[in-house]
């Protein structure tokens, strides 16, 4: 008899295709929800706070800018993300958006950042995919999160985003 695990993946009724496997395989690729397997093509790289940096005791290089300012403009290359960015740059008070204290977020003080339910009430988008182009802007290292019990707050790192726009300005003057 076949152990659990063996063979085609099963559904619930016990046919094939339903039952997913998701992970991050031994070689680097990504296997989704769907069974879908998307191998990474980044530098590697030592990463903090979602941004691609030089690894320790060396110097940025020519490829480790390059390899930023891509991963930058990968974010910025789709509306969503873009209009995202707009809305956190303009705050809180941009959109009528309900007083966290109002919704149960824990703490004293109003959040700087935009909570993910804000956004899928915004740009009308299910809890998956406005997670997923928020873990692109940050794997950028454009935005920022807090966390405040089940709630996740994010914000435009300004730091991050004038280094960017500071880079891409240095690549385009040569």
């Amino acid at each position: 008899m076949p152990r659990r695990g063996d063979g085609p993946p099963e559904d619930s009724d016990g046919g094939i295709g339903a039952r997913h496997v998701r992970g991050t395989d031994h070689d680097g690729s990504k296997r989704t929800k769907d069974g879908t397997v998307t191998k990474s093509t980044a530098p590697t790289t030592a990463r903090t706070s979602g941004s691609a940096k030089p690894a320790v005791g060396r110097p940025p290089t020519e490829d480790d800018r390059c390899a930023e300012l891509v991963k930058i403009a990968k974010a910025l290359s789709d509306p969503i993300r873009v209009r995202m960015l707009q809305m956190m740059s303009r705050g809180r008070d941009c959109c009528g958006l309900t007083a966290a204290c109002a919704r149960g977020v824990p703490g004293t003080d109003e959040p700087q950042g935009i909570c993910v339910c804000e956004f899928q009430e915004q740009f009308d988008l299910g809890q998956s995919r406005t997670s997923y182009h928020l873990r692109v802007l940050k794997e950028a290292g454009l935005v920022t999160e807090e966390t405040r019990g089940k709630w996740a707050f994010y914000a435009v790192d300004r730091e991050a985003a004038e280094r960017s726009l500071g880079a891409l300005r240095g690549l385009l003057q040569g």
